[in-house]
Order: C-alpha cells, then sequence, then structure tokens
C-alpha cells in the first residue's frame, strides 16, 4: 500500500508539472491504449469460424441454416447466403449429422425417398417418385464431374399406348452450372449423355439434349443445327489439336534443354468441309468371255427332167418339160460373243478435320557452349529439326520459324479453387492475427509498464542522493582531516566518545 501510495504522490507531481497539452496527449495515448486492448481482447474471445459448405443452392442454403438454428449452432452466412460458416471445433462434428439429414441435398432426394414410403401409396405416385429418384441421382452423378458445380436432369415419359403409330419415344434435358472459369470439353458432353442414355429405359442419345446455364446447347447431334454451336466444336477440336502438337515438341526439347526453356506454338488451319466422292474405273484390257452363239445356215437349188415350171398348164398339158441342169449352194455362219469388262468402284469420304497447313513459332533458349561439357550442345537448326519432327511438318504445306532468345524465368502455378481457397487463406491469416494479438498486448502492457517505472525510477534515486549527500561529505571531510593532522582526528574522536559515553550509560 505504501507503494501504491507513493506512486500516486509521484504521478500527482508530474501530472502538476506537465503543460496542457502535455496533459492532452497522455489522456489521449492511455485512452487509445486501453481502447485497442478491449478490442483485441474482445475479438480474441470470439470464435474461429470455418467454412461448413460453399457453393450452396437457395435451397440446401435455407435447410442447412434452419437444421442449424433448431441445433442452437453459431453460424454466418458469406458469398451471397451461398457459403455457411460455423466455429472451427464444430465442423466435423456438423458435417456429420447433416450428411445423416441428406444435406445438402444439391439436386432432391435420391433413392432414399422410398426410405419413408406411406403404405397408401398409389402406382402413380411410384411412378413420379421413381421418376424424381432416378433424376436426383443423375444429377448427383454428374456433379461428380469436376468441371460441374450443379446439375438438374428431367426425363420425360410420354403415357403408354397400345397403338404403334401413336408412341413416342422418352426424352431428356440436362441443365449444366460450371464452375467459375472451367469449361466442358466436346468428348465429357458427350460422356455426359451416354451417361443419361443408358440410366434410363427406352432414351436414345438423339433424345437428350445437353445445355448450360447460358443457354448453349453441348449436345452432339445438335451441333449442326446452330452455326455457334458448330463453330465452338470446330473451334474446341482446332485448340485440342494445336495443344497436342505443342506439348509434343515442348516435351521433347525439355528432355535436352530443360523445363520452361522453349515455347512452341503451333496455329493449324483445319478443313471442316465434308466430301463424298464416287468413281467407277473400267479396264478394257481385262475382260471375260460371258455369252458366246455361232448361228450357221446352208441354202442350195438344183432342177431335173420332166418337170416343167410350176403352174397350172404344165400340170394339165402333160407334155414333157425338158430344163437344163443348174445347181447353186451357200453357206451363212454368224458368231454373237458378249464379254464382261472389270469395273472397279470406289466410294470415298474425307471426314471433318484435316490439316491443311501448319505454322510453327518457336522460342528456344539455347545453353551457352561449354569447353567442360560431356557432349555437343544443340543447336538452333537441330532445336528445328526436332520440331518438325515432332508435330508432322511437310515441306511445301507448312512453315516454322525457330528463335533464339533468352526466356524470363516462369511465373509459379496459381493455387486454389478461386473463393473457398481464398477464403481459408484468410482465414488462416485471421487466426495467426488473433494468436499473435494477445502476445502483441501483452507486450505493450510491459512496454507501458516500464515507461511508467521509468519514468518515476529518477525522482526516487534523487531522494536518496539528497539523503546520502551530508553523510557523504563528512566522510570526505574526516578523509581530509586525517591526511593532514591525525593527531587533531584523535583528539576529535576522543571527543565525540567522551560525549556519547554518559549517553550509552544512561541508556544502559
Amino acid at each position: 500500500m505504501q507503494f501504491l501510495r507513493q506512486l500516486i504522490d509521484q504521478f500527482r507531481q508530474l501530472w502538476r508539472g506537465m503543460s496542457l497539452w502535455r496533459r492532452i496527449g497522455l489522456t489521449t495515448l492511455t485512452a487509445a491504449c486501453i481502447a485497442a486492448i478491449i478490442g483485441v481482447g474482445i475479438w480474441a474471445s470470439q470464435p474461429d469460424y470455418r467454412v461448413l459448405y460453399s457453393g450452396l443452392s437457395a435451397e440446401d442454403a435455407g435447410a442447412i441454416t434452419a437444421k442449424l438454428q433448431t441445433q442452437g449452432v453459431a453460424f454466418r452466412l458469406s458469398a451471397g447466403g451461398t457459403t455457411i460458416q460455423v466455429p472451427a471445433e464444430q465442423v466435423q462434428q456438423l458435417r456429420l449429422d447433416l450428411a445423416v439429414e441428406g444435406l445438402p441435398s444439391h439436386s432432391g432426394k435420391g433413392f432414399e425417398i422410398f426410405d419413408d414410403a406411406p403404405l397408401g401409396m398409389t402406382p402413380f405416385m411410384q411412378q413420379v417418385n421413381y421418376s424424381r429418384a432416378l433424376q436426383a441421382e443423375l444429377s448427383r452423378t454428374i456433379m461428380q464431374l469436376d468441371p460441374v458445380a450443379q446439375a438438374r436432369v428431367h426425363i420425360v415419359r410420354p403415357d403408354p399406348t397400345p397403338f404403334i403409330r401413336d408412341q413416342k419415344p422418352t426424352t431428356a434435358s440436362v441443365m449444366l452450372k460450371l464452375k467459375p472459369g472451367a469449361t466442358l470439353s466436346h468428348a465429357m458432353a458427350n460422356g455426359i449423355v451416354a451417361l443419361v442414355a443408358r440410366s434410363v429405359e427406352g432414351l436414345t442419345p438423339d433424345n437428350i439434349t445437353l445445355v448450360d446455364t447460358n443457354g448453349h446447347v453441348l449436345s452432339e447431334e445438335h451441333a449442326g443445327d446452330s452455326g455457334a454451336s458448330a463453330a465452338s466444336w470446330q473451334l474446341e477440336y482446332r485448340q485440342e489439336l494445336e495443344t497436342y502438337l505443342a506439348s509434343k515438341a515442348e516435351g521433347m526439347l525439355a528432355q535436352v534443354l530443360g523445363a520452361g526453356h522453349a515455347v512452341v506454338r503451333v496455329t493449324a488451319d483445319i478443313n471442316f468441309k465434308t466430301v463424298r466422292e464416287k468413281r467407277e474405273t473400267f479396264s478394257p484390257e481385262d475382260r471375260v468371255v460371258t455369252k458366246e452363239q455361232i448361228t450357221s445356215r446352208k441354202q442350195g437349188n438344183t432342177s431335173s427332167a420332166g418337170r416343167g415350171a410350176a403352174g397350172t398348164a404344165t400340170n394339165l398339158s402333160r407334155q414333157p418339160v425338158t430344163t437344163a441342169p443348174t445347181g447353186s449352194n451357200s453357206q451363212d455362219e454368224t458368231v454373237e460373243t458378249d464379254y464382261a469388262v472389270s469395273k472397279s468402284t470406289q466410294e470415298m469420304e474425307d471426314k471433318v478435320g484435316n490439316i491443311d497447313r501448319l505454322t510453327v513459332a518457336a522460342m528456344v533458349e539455347l545453353p551457352k557452349p561449354d569447353k567442360d561439357a560431356a557432349g555437343p550442345t544443340m543447336s538452333l537448326a537441330e532445336a528445328q529439326d526436332i520440331i518438325k519432327q515432332a508435330v508432322g511438318f511437310k515441306k511445301d504445306r507448312d512453315e516454322i520459324k525457330v528463335t533464339g532468345v533468352k526466356l524470363a524465368p516462369a511465373d509459379s502455378p496459381a493455387e486454389g479453387d478461386g473463393g473457398y481457397m481464398e477464403l481459408q487463406r484468410w482465414q488462416s491469416y485471421a487466426s495467426l492475427a488473433r494468436q499473435a494479438s494477445l502476445g502483441v498486448t501483452a507486450l505493450v502492457v510491459l512496454v507501458l509498464g516500464w515507461l511508467v517505472l521509468r519514468r518515476f525510477r529518477p525522482v526516487q534515486a534523487a531522494e536518496t542522493a539528497a539523503e546520502q549527500q551530508p553523510q557523504f561529505r563528512m566522510r570526505e571531510q574526516l578523509s581530509a582531516v586525517a591526511q593532514k593532522d591525525p593527531e587533531v582526528l584523535a583528539r576529535l574522536l576522543t571527543t565525540w566518545l567522551e560525549e556519547s559515553g554518559p549517553t550509552t550509560r544512561a541508556a544502559a
């Protein structure tokens, strides 16, 4: 208590000795320090929130928040209500509890809808629930694909009819919401169509329509119906081809020069025209006799005596008729031959995707010649030959340009997946700041206390020096007298002893 009183008294003395502006500054600084300490304490005492789920739909977010409210769990919403944050120590347990409840459902309940089916369910209700469950299961399966954020599947089954002419096929439509910056390749779109077609009885790929949230048709059978869809598919095919050829060339150069020492870009001119051609070739030398017919004809005329000219007079007159013996013979032969000439028929079709021209541009960082190198270094011409062989270069068709340059170091690839990873990073920074703020606050308190004590220490030291100053001076005077005249000092000490003697005896 005495030390506290002395401290208060000294503070009062300092306060009286300060000017008005110093008093205002000290008061402001003290208030700011106290407010900072209180604010840091309140902030550090709050729980550390972590992401429970992100990228939720409005239905799933509402169902999850309602469940958290019934359990009395504190939560926060961010990213427009699509991300839910809860205290870090409850994240894992809440995920397990919500998974038991079927949350988040993403696209509704799957076949678990039949777990609580009522007893009086009609066949129509069973059929409707089966369609709903099948649509939800397909949506969940499609959402397992990396570029897909959300998916909705709609299956339309026509009413059965006994008449064949009135039967209609089963159809389906799939709506996809892709992740930010993600693209759906042509092969992946065909895979989704095949997945849905083989999951529904009576459904064919031609009756499935695949679209994204921007209204672009992604299914293959509609590629030719829309010019934009066809152009998109052609651009995708061209980009894949160019990337494939460039990666082959860069991979071969990286084996010698090292990674990041060569950049190859390929531009391909693709012919997307479809040409059908039919050819028939005849070979007259290669002929075969299929039919041969020979026709012969003989003709002869002969005259004999006793016969006259033909007619009624000759027959009635009975007169002999004498004719000169004459005769003539003729023979004709006709040959008809049928030949089969060999014929060759060819039907050719130039499919889409023929390469008309390749333009290759490359920048290569060649190593400097080193006499101590174990093997020969690569030249610019050798690098050009390697690129030609890798991309399938044709002399009269393609063009290539290779330049030796000094390449800048490649930047490190960006990590994380958009907003979720960024949120996790900031949360880790906030946790470190929360822990560090407590230590900084304690350090500030120690520094302020040390400054206050240092401010008071000179006063105490001055008082102590003031109290000890007479004794110090007396000691110096006695020492000087002892050096100059020891007898005077002896008489002085004897006098002090005689004066102190009666006082000592009286006390005894």
